[in-house]
Order: structure tokens, then sequence, then C-alpha cells
């Protein structure tokens, strides 16, 4: 039963939301930054970036203000999230010319918002 309920969070559209609400409650985008909804509003490195992680588990959001790409990639660990009992996204940050600024996995508790894990 808990195995169904953490694959549960795998499904794209959950997924999205999870990514969207760790995104929330970082500092790296500016608020005025406006949503990217398309893959074509993105960079060209970026659009190649998108079509490969639709192939897999992953989804992507992506913001931009002015000149400047924020784009986020997460994938659910069903793996961490048996551990931790709770929602895990291994996160990857990219620049608009789609090179990798940082990775980590994050893990989602009802007390402690998102947190990084060891």
């Amino acid at each position: 039963m808990e195995t169904q309920r953490l694959r549960a969070i795998q499904h794209p559209n959950r997924a999205t939301t999870l990514l969207e609400s760790w995104a929330s409650t970082q500092d790296m985008i500016p608020a005025e930054a406006r949503r990217i909804r398309t893959v074509s509003e993105l960079s060209g490195p970026l659009r190649c970036l998108a079509a490969r992680l639709n192939t897999d588990e992953s989804v992507w959001c992506s913001w931009t203000d002015g000149h400047r790409i924020w784009f986020v990639a997460a994938a659910p660990s069903l793996e961490l999230a048996r551990e931790r009992k709770k929602p895990v996204l291994k996160i990857k940050i990219y620049d608009e010319r789609g090179e990798m600024r940082a990775a980590a996995a994050y893990v989602h508790t009802p007390d402690h918002g998102w947190q990084r894990c060891a």
C-alpha cells in the first residue's frame, strides 16, 4: 500500500505540482519572472533538454525575466521516498544555455516543507 501511494507521486501531473511547490520556496527565481509554458519559448539548448526529459519520468518548469531563463527539472525517486516515507524529488537546475548549475535530492515533509536530503 505504501509503495502504491509513493508511486502516485511519480505521475507527471503530481511530480509537476511537487516541483512547482519546491520552486516556490526557493529564492532563485525573481517574483517578477514569467512562467514559460511551452517548449517553443525555451532557448535551443533547453528545447533539446526538454525533449530528452520527456522520454523518461522527469518533469520540468521554467521561468524567464528578460534574457534570463531558469529551467528546473525533477524526477521522483521511489527508492529515496521509500526510505523516508515522504515524496522525494531529484532536482537539477539549468541556465539558459542548458548548463547544469546545481543538482540535489529534496524531501517534502508537512512540518518542515522542502529539505535537502543528506
